[in-house]
């Protein structure tokens, strides 16, 4: 099925034009989903979650509400983006489309991953899976060749799916990798079961390229140890090497081992 999705966009200054992505609308089959910046458990926004990133907390609470409300209301998904003036700070924006056929991970799942690595990434005191990742990636000698959101399409007995895989590097044959932060609750698990299912097709797929193929999972997580957590390793070992990146130094040298064989 095809997925869209919009990002909402704010603009500090509009004489530097200088956006930042302030939430995501997803459009999954019929279903429209939405989150933003600062919103708790009820939808609504919080001012202690926005910090200071707003000039006018307020004008961002009434466009939140009006963007929910033109959600809600317009005719079609890319009426969303038509009726944007030119001086406005806030405005949404086509982010893209992109064909999935996890019937496990939902929109809810979806939505929220694309809110962690487009949106969510201001805590620099606790850098997320993609910060660490990019870090263990950039240094490694391969690190111009490794190309970031790749598209593969898969063929198997079943059928055929397009898969998106964060990383790919091919040195006579394909390394695929996925990147998911590890902790026990069920937003977690839908990742997994969408990244194993992605593997598995991999695994399973009729296309001679792609035989040889290895999958790698790139993960974070607490040094806390859970039962869940333990579970959700052994899902991913069980088709993929998994590396930790939250240990950087030891990531790239796990890496570099793999992706040279």
């Amino acid at each position: 099925m095809t997925i869209e999705w919009m990002l909402a966009k704010y603009i500090p200054d509009v004489q530097r034009n200088e956006p930042v992505n302030v939430g995501v609308v997803l459009r999954y089959n019929d279903e429209t989903l939405c989150k933003f910046v600062g919103e708790n458990a009820a939808g609504n926004i919080d001012g202690r979650k926005t910090g200071t990133r707003f000039a006018s907390p307020e004008a961002y609470k009434l466009w939140v509400k009006h963007w929910r409300s033109a959600i809600r209301n317009a005719p079609s998904f890319q009426k969303l983006s038509e009726s944007r003036r030119g001086g406005d700070n806030y405005y949404l924006e086509p982010g893209g489309q992109f064909m999935i056929g996890n019937p496990e991970a939902g929109p809810n799942a979806l939505l929220a991953e694309l809110f962690e690595l487009l949106v969510d990434k201001d805590d620099a005191a606790a850098p997320d899976v993609l910060q660490l990742s990019e870090r263990a990636i950039r240094t490694l000698p391969m690190a111009k060749e490794i190309q970031r959101d790749s598209d593969i399409l898969v063929h198997h007995a079943g059928g055929e799916d397009e898969l998106r895989f964060h990383y790919r590097y091919d040195n006579g044959r394909p390394h695929l990798m996925q990147r998911v932060n590890l902790s026990p609750d069920a937003r977690t698990w839908d990742r997994v079961h969408s990244m194993t299912w992605s593997f598995e097709k991999v695994v399973a797929a009729e296309d001679p390229e792609l035989k040889e193929s290895q999958c790698i999972a790139l993960v974070k997580y607490s040094s806390e140890e859970s039962a869940g957590l333990h579970r959700q390793l052994g899902q991913l070992s069980r088709l993929a090497q998994v590396v930790n990146v939250g240990d950087v130094s030891s990531a790239q040298a796990e890496l570099l081992v793999l992706l040279e064989h």
